[in-house]
């Protein structure tokens, strides 16, 4: 294929929307930033740091500081870099300062140009990359008024507009009638779009295994973790199974991811005490049989 590297995100578009800024803030949040920063120095590496500035982040100084505190700087820098790439308002001068940015990302304008550069940070890291982003939830737009919905669709038709090449976006509607598409995409989305459909056979149970597998791999580090699953024991994913069968009936990829999600917290608690991290099938039966509710 021309693209041997599909680099995919997933996201969808918030219950509550004000403008395109918002969208940019769920579109960020499916980043790695640990991923970004080990394709910045490989472009630096390979490439220099004129080029990262020039080719890839659109000639920002502040940008470059802010990507060289996430790529290089202290862990205090690091974490304060990715506070500011995720549209955080609340950091501080001296927070500000350190990162080498005078200001928060505060509009519409000022996210675009961040995400454009993540964005080229990761198609340029390596030769056929190609960068898929899919939307979900987009039918959520048309509960929104048509000012912002057009902001929304303005700034994403703006963004792969200057993303030309090694770009994919994918917007997922939750309709049962294709025609209804057409009421929620803007007419610059609707320039752009390719409406045809995509049905997604269901997930047998056999599938799930090698989706979760897939789901950790893209966020994992180099370092390489104990087991596949880990921090989930093999047999948690049965217990996943078993429980979106008895509510559901029907095996579907954001069920699962509902009741990972749900695991992996009790996994952190267990960092934070200083405790094995590992979650077992009993303690996965125990929690989500006490959840009524997952939406």
């Amino acid at each position: 294929t021309k693209y041997r590297n599909i680099y995919p995100l997933y996201t969808l578009v918030p219950n509550r929307v004000a403008s395109f800024l918002d969208q940019y803030k769920n579109i960020i949040s499916a980043f790695n930033f640990e991923h970004i920063a080990e394709m910045t120095r490989k472009i630096m590496a390979n490439s220099g740091e004129s080029y990262l500035i020039s080719r890839v982040l659109g000639g920002s100084e502040e940008f470059l500081k802010v990507i060289r505190a996430i790529s290089f700087g202290s862990s205090d820098s690091r974490s304060i870099g990715k506070q500011w790439l995720s549209g955080s308002t609340t950091l501080s001068k001296s927070e500000l300062l350190l990162i080498g940015a005078s200001k928060t990302i505060k509009n519409s304008d000022d996210a675009l140009a961040i995400l454009q550069g993540l964005s080229r940070i990761v198609i340029h890291s390596q030769p056929n990359t190609r960068l898929l982003i899919m939307i979900d939830e987009f039918q959520r737009l048309h509960e929104s008024s048509n000012k912002i919905s057009n902001n929304v669709g303005i700034g994403l038709h703006t963004f792969y507009n200057a993303v030309p090449r090694r770009l994919s976006i994918l917007l997922s509607f939750a309709f049962r009638k294709k025609e209804n598409v057409d009421v929620i995409l803007s007419p610059e989305l609707k320039s752009r779009a390719d409406t045809r459909s995509i049905q997604l056979p269901e997930m047998s149970r056999e599938d799930v295994p090698l989706f979760v597998r897939e789901l950790f791999d893209a966020y994992r580090t180099r370092q390489k973790p104990p087991s596949v699953f880990f921090p989930l024991q093999s047999d948690c994913l049965a217990v996943v199974i078993d429980d979106i069968v008895t509510r559901k009936g029907l095996v579907c990829p954001r069920e699962i991811t509902k009741r990972i999600d749900r695991l992996l917290g009790i996994s952190l608690v267990q960092v934070r005490n200083g405790v094995d991290p590992s979650v077992s099938a009993k303690e996965a039966r125990d929690l989500l049989s006490s959840i009524e509710n997952f939406d």
